[in-house]
């Protein structure tokens, strides 16, 4: 027998929890882990940010409607098997539907600040089962691994239509052997992607894909060349300025009276070649520091 969400239970809840006793004080609820299989007894809790639910039966989001508050939602591992009830949560930026039952995305686009959406696992295929995504254009952080997608066209064009798109997670999914230069494809794609599945998306990448889609590998190896050129450029700078550097500080005796600021200088062109983005603007601050320091 499912255990029943009453109001005593919620409140003996707040308490391990080290939570307010008075409901609408309460910024979080942690519910998770018990078998609930029905949302209830929240109405006095209107305050609530965060709702933990993951790891029940529930089977409908019928019971949310008066946290108009809610920020962060998780009902991972339950048992939904549709998306409804969402139209209050207005305020909704995170949201985790992975390990449902789920066959189709739907009723999200009211969720106007919906930024993260986790819906692993589910049992998405066709395109029909996530064209609605096209209407949530807030949409940083996708997760869209472990499906039964096919349609690589449908998806490429769900992922075009995603502006402010950063991360997203397609691994698992049969359209991932289908679309052509799968990884290319995709960042080529999606202008603002900076992690893709299990790895990030570098700048280089992303200018060799670029290059890729305009004009193929021919296009792709003259990229390649090119940042070849800027890498070893970059080099000789940090190499020239270390040596400044180095030069300023003995002649002017600033070596010993200010190794804070040295040591602050040395950081800047240290960071400059790990830095994942082509380092102009660390070549300013550099350049900058030379002339400050002669003065």
């Amino acid at each position: 027998m499912a255990l029943v969400m009453t109001k005593e239970w919620i409140r003996k809840q707040c308490k391990q929890n080290k939570l307010y006793q008075t409901p609408a004080l309460n910024d979080r609820l942690y519910l998770h882990n018990q078998g609930f299989s029905v949302i209830e007894n929240l109405e006095e809790y209107i305050e609530v940010k965060f709702l933990y639910l993951e790891n029940n039966c529930i089977e409908s989001l019928s019971g949310l409607k008066l946290l108009t508050r809610l920020r962060c939602l998780y009902l991972q591992k339950n048992c939904l098997r549709c998306i409804e009830h969402l139209e209050p949560l207005k305020d909704l930026d995170t949201l985790d539907l992975s390990e449902n039952m789920l066959t189709k995305l739907e009723k999200l686009s009211c969720c106007r600040f919906l930024t993260i959406l986790n819906v692993a696992s589910n049992y998405l295929r066709s395109l029909d089962s996530i064209v609605h995504l096209m209407q949530c254009p807030s949409i940083i952080v996708l997760d869209l691994s472990k499906n039964k997608l096919e349609d690589g066209d449908g998806v490429l064009n769900v992922v075009k239509a995603l502006p402010v798109l950063a991360c997203l997670y397609l691994s698992g999914n049969p359209c991932v052997s289908t679309i052509p230069f799968y990884r290319k494809t995709i960042i080529s794609s999606a202008p603002q992607l900076n992690h893709l599945d299990q790895k990030p998306v570098f700048w280089d990448e992303r200018l060799y894909a670029q290059a890729w889609a305009r004009g193929g590998t021919e296009a792709e190896s003259e990229e390649r060349d090119h940042v070849k050129d800027i890498r070893e450029k970059t080099e000789t700078l940090q190499f020239h300025g270390q040596q400044y550097l180095l030069i300023s500080f003995s002649s002017f005796g600033m070596y010993q009276r200010d190794k804070g600021r040295e040591k602050e200088t040395l950081k800047i062109i240290n960071k400059t070649s790990s830095c994942n983005n082509p380092p102009v603007h660390l070549q300013i601050k550099i350049t900058c520091y030379f002339l400050s320091s002669t003065q």
